[in-house]
């Protein structure tokens, strides 16, 4: 009883915790990367990249959305993630996943893999191919996404400075990248 109480009390404050009293921060704001194919990245460029995130001060949610093109195609990058989240906040109580998923983003034709690295290390290991010696938030981590958006509610114990880790999957195509990325804050 006791339990299914406090659920249901746990559920009630995370339906209301993003209101009116909730600012969006854009950290990123369509930012285009260009990464080569696997085999490609051999003889110059790179087939992985790490974004620095810093989040600000009272950071409560964070957001991502990811759009990956065949390099040569036309891009859309016409999205406003701050205020596309700040209004469908407002609009009531409603949860950051909710708002997310009611976020139209363009369509895209690649796909990519996009991890969240928590700390430096992670970030090097990373971008230098050590497999296995990288860590990532599995919550706030996709593969073979095309369209990502990502909610990430809660981001309590987080570091302040994480890294947004893209992985072109082809071998051999180069890709481009917009990324978006918001933090909701108090």
């Amino acid at each position: 009883m006791r339990k299914t109480f406090l659920a249901l009390l746990l559920s009630l404050f995370s339906v209301g915790a993003y209101c009116q009293d909730s600012k969006v921060i854009n950290l990123i704001s369509n930012e285009v990367y260009q990464l080569n194919g696997g085999l490609r990245s051999q003889f110059g460029g790179r087939s992985r990249i790490a974004i620095p995130i810093s989040l600000p001060y009272n950071t409560r949610g964070l957001v991502y959305t990811i759009q990956a093109y065949r390099q040569g195609e036309s891009v859309e990058h016409s999205l406003n993630l701050g205020m596309s989240l700040l209004t469908l906040i407002n609009t009531g109580n409603v949860t950051l996943a909710n708002a997310v998923s009611n976020i139209e983003i363009p369509a895209s034709t690649q796909t990519v893999d996009v991890y969240l690295l928590p700390g430096w290390n992670d970030k090097e290991n990373f971008v230098n191919k050590r497999e296995g010696y990288w860590r990532i938030y599995d919550n706030a981590s996709r593969t073979a996404c095309s369209n990502c958006k990502v909610a990430l509610e809660n981001v309590a114990g987080m570091p302040q400075n994480l890294f947004l880790g893209l992985r072109n999957l082809s071998s051999l195509d180069a890709i481009t990248i917009v990324v978006n990325v918001a933090a909701v804050t108090y």
